[in-house]
């Protein structure tokens, strides 16, 4: 099997994370069934996306389509992936399906302290693109600290666990909790042979009446059954959020966000999603005195924002949503909107 290498390192090399790329490429070289395929993006010089293929950038498109995994590796500045490496995901975005169920491994390394914010943009551009993450290390300051004289073991085993889970074809494998299609629902379970198996007493006849007659009386009293469940205003369910977000501590401090949805002549709303220093987000009606960052949307994107359906950021890149401001807060955004109690 195939596993291409996407090599989006840039400008001066992290010492570091060229040593854990020459580690995690060994390990794999060490197994008979890996083929590796390398894709050096800085030599593709591939511009960000504006409409058109560039050649070399269709070539890594289609190094990446014929692979069964592929490893991300990557250096961050203080705000997150260098513009090197977001270029390269730009046109893997428009390529279509390319990442589409592939396992993938991120290894990611920042002397600036990005390398936390760089890792989770990653892992959300994985999983909008229908990739499964099955490895994640990220090198720096904020992230893993990797002990000198274990570097090297560190690395392999999570190499080791990331070809597992390919030659496995792990068809339930969750990723940092998400799962990106759902599995099968199994067969259901044969239960008298289950009760058999382990001596157990199935209900008999007289106590299957009993239970059907119950459930007969409770849907009797219960009517047309439960009353349908209010739905709330794309502005209600944005408030609701103030209950629910979780900041996280060096990612998401002290942003302010302004949110314009829908049309402001008809149902449409101005709100803002605030973190400050105390770690406590607060989304409130109206207008910020101050913003970072400016989200205009109609309603049907943003409640898909905050769903979960899609990050801010592929809408962004889709033409769903519009900002303006500070464009490193979309990934900060998309970190606190994904995390809630």
């Amino acid at each position: 099997m195939r596993i291409t290498i996407v090599d989006a390192r840039a400008g001066g090399w992290i010492p570091r994370l060229g040593r854990a790329a020459e580690v995690m490429a060994a390990t794999l070289g060490e197994f008979d069934d890996v083929e590796i395929a390398r894709a050096n993006v800085p030599d593709m010089a591939a511009p960000f996306f504006a409409g058109e293929w560039n050649d070399r950038a269709a070539l890594l498109a289609e190094t990446v389509r014929g692979a069964a995994g592929v490893v991300f590796v990557a250096q961050a500045s203080a705000i997150g992936l260098s513009s090197c490496c977001t270029a390269a995901l730009e046109h893997l975005l428009f390529a279509g399906d390319v990442l589409s169920g592939k396992y993938a491994m991120i290894l990611v390394a920042s002397e600036a302290g990005g390398e936390r914010i760089a890792a989770e943009t990653l892992g959300r551009f994985l999983e909008s693109s229908g990739a499964y993450e099955a490895a994640r290390v990220a090198i720096g300051a904020s992230g893993l600290v990797l002990p000198e004289k274990n570097f090297s073991g560190i690395i392999e085993r999570h190499t080791e666990d990331f070809y597992r889970v390919i030659r496995q074809r792990r068809e339930y494998f969750i990723s940092r909790g998400l799962i990106p299609s759902p599995p099968r629902r199994p067969a259901a379970p044969n239960l008298s042979e289950i009760a058999e198996k382990y001596g157990l007493t199935l209900l008999d006849s007289a106590a299957q009446a009993e239970f059907e007659r119950l459930s007969e009386r409770f849907e009797s009293i219960a009517g047309q059954g439960f009353p349908e469940p209010a739905v709330l205003s794309c502005l209600e369910e944005t408030l609701a959020l103030g209950r629910t977000l979780k900041p996280i501590p060096g990612i998401t401090d002290n942003i302010t966000v302004q949110l314009s949805v829908g049309d402001p002549g008809e149902d449409g709303f101005e709100a803002y999603i605030k973190v400050e220093e105390s770690a406590r987000a607060t989304v409130a009606e109206g207008r910020a005195e101050r913003n970072d960052l400016t989200v205009l949307a109609d309603e049907e994107a943003w409640r898909d924002v905050m769903s979960g359906r899609i990050t801010a950021q592929r809408a962004f890149m889709t033409g769903r949503v519009k900002v303006r401001g500070n464009f490193a807060v979309i990934a900060k955004l998309d970190s606190l909107l994904a995390n809630r109690v």
